[in-house]
């Protein structure tokens, strides 16, 4: 078996931790945009004296893609999880510690038969689970900022239509 099936394999045993974690970030990320400066200052540049704004609205849409991206994540993590202790709750105790024990807790043993049930039934869940929410790589990024100013506002705009505001 290739170790990229392994290591695969061996993230479904930590997915509820990954979810823990994702939440976490996103409380976080919410605490640190409720505790940034709006304030205008002024500072050096340049050898001048400039004014700097808080960029509301820019600030606004990354965090509430990041959020976003990040609650898309964990939507993710939770099929995932729940499809993959749906396969392990129908498994016999052996075949359940084999692969807790080989995937978990890295005991070397080889069982190709089981092996290969659990690639196959991984292969499965990434597969649904790419068609479901058409998934790119979700990872805590800021989405926003490779847009240009007048994409952010235009994006902006549109958050503030559906908003009804």
């Amino acid at each position: 078996m290739a170790k990229i099936d392994d290591d695969l394999i061996s993230t479904y045993f930590y997915i509820q931790k990954r979810i823990d974690r994702a939440k976490e970030r996103i409380e976080e990320s919410e605490k640190e945009f409720k505790h940034k400066n709006f304030y205008t200052g002024v500072q050096v540049r340049y050898e001048k004296m400039q004014s700097v704004a808080f960029k509301l609205e820019a600030e606004v849409i990354d965090h509430v893609d990041a959020i976003t991206l990040a609650e898309k994540h964990i939507k993710t993590l939770q099929f995932k999880l729940k499809h993959f202790n749906h396969f392990l709750n129908g498994l016999n105790s052996l075949d359940r510690n084999y692969f807790t024990n080989r995937y978990k807790y890295d005991y070397e043993g080889l069982n190709d038969r089981l092996d290969s049930l659990i690639i196959d039934e991984v292969k499965e869940i990434e597969e649904a689970a790419n068609h479901c929410f058409k998934q790119e790589k979700a990872t805590m990024y800021r989405v926003g900022s490779n847009k240009s100013n007048e994409e952010k506002l235009t994006d902006f705009s549109n958050m503030l239509e559906v908003l009804g505001v």
